[in-house]
């Protein structure tokens, strides 16, 4: 597995879980490839199809209690902690933007499950209105979406193993 982990071009650090979050990262495809057997992949693709049913229990309250609602998923990205290392990251090629452009537009709600061994601390901040959707760029009011439960200040929270944390990025940048 740990040969898989390959670190990002730098362009995505920001957009994924930052520097430090990311150091290297892997796609655990949701399908198997044939003929092969990747045991570590297939407990991460169980985990996934664990967090998809999670969602898919979820699926009809979200939409009241969170105001959003899963429509299609991603495969699981897993992200190893670490020091991002520039010399081992790849330049930014078309084919990677044809690949990271359509999922960081969608703005997915995105779950973070840690593994573990140990904790990890988590920083998040709500993003100013200019950058929220329906607000300074243009919706129409009453329809802007808010971020007020911390206000600007960075909310850091130690996670441990086993523990997941939902969060809308549209609303809030999450390393």
């Amino acid at each position: 597995l740990r040969s898989r982990l390959s670190a990002p071009p730098e362009e995505l650090l920001e957009a994924l879980l930052g520097p430090r979050g990311s150091a290297r990262i892997c796609a655990v495809p949701l399908v198997q490839p044939m003929g092969r057997r990747v045991p570590p992949l297939a407990r991460l693709r169980e985990l996934d199809c664990l967090v998809g049913r999670v969602a898919s229990l979820l699926e009809q309250d979200l939409p009241g209690c969170c105001g959003f609602q899963v429509q299609e998923r991603q495969s699981c990205l897993l992200h190893e902690i670490g020091t991002w290392d520039s010399r081992a990251a790849p330049p930014l090629t078309e084919e990677a933007v044809q690949h990271w452009l359509p999922q960081l537009l969608h703005q997915r709600p995105v779950a973070v499950l840690v593994l573990g061994p140990g904790g990890v601390e988590a920083e998040l901040q709500c993003l100013p209105d200019e950058f929220l959707a329906g607000g300074a760029a243009g919706g129409e009011q009453g329809d802007s979406l808010q971020c007020t439960s911390f206000g600007a200040d960075v909310l850091r929270m130690t996670l441990g193993p086993g523990e997941l944390l939902l969060v809308r990025p549209e609303l809030v940048s999450h390393r």
